[in-house]
């Protein structure tokens, strides 16, 4: 999954004396950010700036949008005042913002668009919670009077635009603002409906930007109604903003329920008819390594000091259970993903952990790094396969396959290049891996390259697993709520299993018929030769969205971590129990777990991390 970065910038104080100061936005900013920065709500990554000039406005925004990535999530949100110039152009302003030189000392809305269309990221939020006006009195020519049209100069592709009003209400009398400057209402509802989970009209768990806005859009015109917010949207699908922090999990659909379909109101739509879809083959050579390749880091396990006490206290509520203790951590890479486990030539056990720039090798008998690789792209999963011969990592541009059994790692080439490759796993033959994207499910040959089409069904599938046996694929399906069971010898999918929001990853017992799904507040469990009960749910300590699961390889036993905090948690498969848990830690952004039968590894994108926890003794 991608980064959830946001950029705050609130200007209310300024240089030239005839724009008000405005008493709002340094408190709506603060507010906003701590809700945005909660990692049970949104779990942004947030920067805010306040009454900061032109130039280092311009540079933050630079940032955000640089270096992207298509499943990155950003918002800009600006709160002060908008101006027009004679001839109709916008621009935002800052603390040094002159009405008589607002190309200079402003940020024009033109280079605002500019930077949005240079972003790869196809989920890019834009709010502006502004009060408009002309730069100069009437009788000079002014061409603001009226809408400021903010909608029609910001849309693109990829973009959702919010914005608090887009009428000129604030007006120059002589070289003064006049207007007052009272506390935005808009960004108080926006706040609310996030802190309070309000906005979440559905009731499905999720709030989106477009739930969002009709949430604040008709309290706003409750309370004012000569104010009218607007939007402009132009994205596939719907961007989950935040999660509602009061939201109870439903209960699961009863057998031969109807399931949800791609064209169904709320899911993404699966893609137009005649759409292509490119899958090449594997072309040797294709992806450079570049100068890391081979890099050895100097990192080894340290103590975390900020887990794994283990003295505490359940919260109140919680029943009494054991604690997870934390033994350290390891400097992998930024924006560690995926982790898989493999036996290299010597016989000693390594984990590969998909990072921001390619991959990680950690020996985990001594806990340290081996190598990071530089694909020169973002590994979101990673499977290794073919007796341990062949690493493959997911990338968002397509799946980049290594011969692993040299002392230096070689790229053999690129499959489905070009696309978003959400996640990966290795058959139980090693012959081939199957590879998620967007656009459905595709097996790869490891050793010739070959892919075939297995599944086209539409949405985010963060997560799969392959039975033992390999005849069957199980996908979990976020945007769908759902897990699908497919025969990957006729490329059918045979049922589905509903299950609940944020359905982010699946595991399967080596020993048993049982499946274990992550979703939001517990751990669903089905079993996957079809005997019913069909689905049913273990409930998580703290209630946090459950980010990825896993099984000890005696079936014993199932490892959860959550999303906020990291906190792992040890179910009983016997009992169906939780059984221990690790102390949350709030800085935490869990992405993926793996164990063996003594450790679990925790991958945190917040730290750039490998978690280490000691799970023997359970």
């Amino acid at each position: 999954m991608g980064r959830r970065l946001a950029l705050l910038i609130a200007t209310q104080e300024h240089d030239d004396p005839a724009l008000r100061r405005l008493t709002a936005p340094a408190a709506d900013v603060e507010a906003l950010a701590a809700v945005l920065r909660d990692p049970r709500i949104a779990g942004f990554e947030v920067d805010v700036l306040i009454d900061e000039p032109h130039h280092r406005v311009g540079e933050a925004i630079g940032e955000l949008y640089r270096d992207r990535r298509r499943d990155d999530l950003t918002l800009l949100y600006f709160t002060g005042h908008g101006l027009k110039d004679d001839d109709g152009r916008l621009y935002l302003a800052t603390s040094n913002t002159r009405r008589d030189s607002l190309l200079f000392t402003s940020l024009p809305a033109a280079q605002l668009d500019q930077a949005l269309e240079g972003c790869a990221s196809r989920q890019k939020v834009v709010v502006l919670d502004c009060c408009y006006s002309g730069a100069f009195p009437a009788g000079r020519g002014i061409k603001a009077a009226g809408d400021v049209h903010v909608l029609e100069r910001l849309q693109g592709t990829g973009r959702v635009v919010l914005t608090a009003s887009d009428a000129a209400q604030y007006s120059f009398e002589g070289d003064r603002v006049h207007g007052s400057a009272t506390q935005s209402v808009f960004t108080r509802h926006l706040v609310d409906g996030l802190r309070e989970g309000t906005a979440d009209l559905d009731g499905d768990g999720d709030i989106t930007v477009d739930e969002l806005y009709s949430y604040v859009h008709d309290r706003v015109v409750e309370e004012m109604p000569r104010q009218r917010p607007k939007k402009k949207s132009d994205v596939q699908g719907h961007i989950v903003i935040a999660r509602n922090v009061a939201w109870t999990a439903r209960p699961p659909a009863p057998p031969g329920s109807p399931q949800p379909r791609g064209d169904a109101p709320g899911v993404e739509p699966a893609p137009e008819p005649g759409r292509s879809r490119r899958r090449p083959a594997l072309v040797a050579g294709a992806l450079a390594l570049g100068t890391a390749t081979g890099l050895i880091i100097a990192s080894t396990l340290v103590p975390d000091g900020a887990a794994g006490g283990g003295n505490e206290p359940p919260p109140a509520g919680e029943p009494a259970i054991g604690t997870i203790g934390t033994i350290g951590a390891i400097t992998v890479g930024p924006d560690p993903g995926g982790i898989d486990f493999f036996n290299d030539r010597d016989g000693g056990r390594r984990a590969a952990v998909a990072v921001g720039v390619g991959f990680t090798l950690v020996d985990t008998g001594n806990n340290v790094v081996d190598e990071t690789l530089d694909l020169e792209s973002r590994g979101a999963d990673i499977a290794v396969a073919l007796g341990n011969s062949r690493t493959c990592v997911a990338t968002d541009e397509g799946l980049v396959v290594l011969d692993s059994n040299p002392s230096t790692p070689q790229v053999l080439g690129v499959a489905l290049e070009g696309e978003e490759v959400q996640s990966v796993v290795a058959a139980p033959d090693g012959d081939r891996v199957y590879a998620t994207t967007p656009s459905g499910v595709t097996a790869v040959d490891v050793r010739t390259g070959a892919v075939t089409p297995i599944d086209d069904g539409a949405g985010r599938k963060p997560g799969l697993e392959v039975s033992p046996d390999g005849a069957r694929i199980y996908v979990a399906n976020a945007d769908h709520d759902l897990v699908s069971v497919i025969d990957p010898a006729t490329a059918t999918s045979e049922r589905t299993i509903a299950t609940g929001p944020f359905t982010l990853d699946v595991a399967l017992s080596p020993t048993s018929p049982t499946g274990y799904v992550a979703q939001a507040s517990a751990v669903g469990v089905f079993a996957t030769d079809g005997t019913t009960p069909a689905f049913t749910t273990i409930p998580v300590p703290g209630g946090d969205v459950v980010q990825a699961v896993a099984v000890t390889p005696d079936g014993r036993r199932v490892f959860a971590v959550t999303r906020g905090g990291g906190r792992v948690i040890e179910i009983d498969a016997g009992t169906r129990t939780v059984t221990r848990a690790s102390d949350p830690d709030s800085a935490v952004t869990a992405a993926d777990i793996a164990v063996t039968d003594t450790h679990a590894y925790v991958s945190d994108r917040a730290s750039g991390r490998l978690i280490v926890l000691d799970i023997s003794g359970g």
